[in-house]
């Protein structure tokens, strides 16, 4: 649900055109860096998120080249499980921007605010999420946003945001995420976080999901950081299974190197644990994929400045026509079936790409 205008510094009036091209429809998200809104392509009529850095950050020049840097990189990702990017630039008053597809759905963390979930049922979640960094990781971003209101679910399947969305401080020191869900290294800065930072939060989530709670709390940010970096998660209890519980104890480890290297081996291990097995195995070898058409062998460092005004690149890239994306569907399936064929049955996926918002 969208929330109302306010006057609010920084933040488009609905009604308003950016870039003599979008016409702002609504407020879908606002906080102490940015800013996300509806828009409108006046020409096409395509529905976007149009996420935006408030001016009095956007005069950091770094700050602002690491913002355009990070959309240009997730303008590069076209997997299901990821959502795209269509266009980056500069608004007038010089804040970055990036436009976005507009999707609506539930999020993870509203499906865990009513109920708990099955274990298997929150391994498949887990495993999609894999397959969209797969794909990050491989084209050099790091998420290091990851979190169950930034899984969107329809019809059972998971969509992550490419670029994360929490920033605080600046500079080299900059420490990026929401910190419930950081890994210790990011606790500490920026430099030097890589693709394990997400693995850490990917085991978060799916401890949350299978416990009701994450596994470690404090009342205040200094203590939860002495908490992560000095003491063990909470105990997973037996009705885990324990193979389930090892797979999360690892993606926790306090050294990174005691984690799982890729997304690709921590999916593999996740897969004897699904709910849905077939889909299992499906996921897997679509990770499999897009980690190898991924164009970075070093990931790079992501930093989640706020997402700003985006200028459509006319139909170029972004606007990918109908038949383009069926030929690209096509063969990305029957990749996949010649990967499962004879282990599984081959299924069809119907699968309808959702996307949550950054929040502040």
């Amino acid at each position: 649900m969208s929330v109302r205008f306010h006057d609010m510094e920084g933040v488009p009036a609905i009604g308003s055109v950016l870039m003599g091209k979008y016409i702002v429809e609504d407020l879908l998200g606002y906080g102490g860096m940015g800013s996300v809104v509806r828009v409108s392509h006046i020409q096409s009529g395509e529905i976007l998120a149009l996420k935006t850095m408030l001016p009095g950050l956007a005069v950091d020049a770094e700050l602002r080249a690491r913002f355009l840097r990070e959309g240009q990189s997730a303008e590069r990702l076209r997997g299901e499980h990821v959502a795209r990017v269509l266009d980056v630039g500069i608004l007038p008053s010089n804040s970055p921007y990036i436009a976005m597809e507009y999707l609506q759905g539930q999020d993870l963390a509203d499906q865990l605010r009513r109920r708990m979930l099955r274990p298997g049922e929150a391994v498949d979640y887990i495993l999609q999420a894999c397959v969209g960094l797969a794909e990050a990781h491989a084209n050099g971003i790091v998420h290091r946003d990851i979190k169950p209101s930034n899984q969107v679910l329809d019809f059972g399947i998971s969509k992550t945001p490419a670029l994360s969305c929490e920033l605080a401080s600046t500079r080299s020191d900059l420490v990026m995420g929401t910190p419930a869900y950081m890994s210790p290294e990011q606790m500490k800065g920026a430099k030097g976080v890589d693709a394990r930072a997400d693995i850490w939060s990917l085991g978060i989530v799916l401890y949350e999901c299978l416990m009701g709670f994450r596994p470690f709390e404090a009342d205040s940010f200094s203590a939860f950081v002495l908490k992560v970096s000095n003491e063990p998660p909470r105990a997973i209890p037996s009705r885990i299974p324990h193979g389930l519980q090892s797979i999360v104890m690892r993606c926790l480890a306090k050294d990174r190197e005691d984690r799982f290297p890729t997304v690709i081996a921590l999916a593999n291990k996740l897969a004897a644990f699904a709910e849905n097995g077939h889909a299992a195995k499906l996921s897997v070898a679509r990770a499999q994929i897009m980690m190898r058409r991924g164009v970075a062998p070093q990931p790079t460092m992501f930093v989640a400045v706020e997402p700003t005004h985006t200028t459509l690149r006319v139909r170029a890239t972004a606007l990918r026509s109908t038949r383009q994306r069926a030929r690209s569907v096509i063969a990305s399936n029957y990749l996949l079936a010649l990967l499962v064929l004879g282990t599984c049955s081959i299924a069809m996926v119907i699968t309808g790409v959702m996307m949550i918002y950054g929040r502040w």
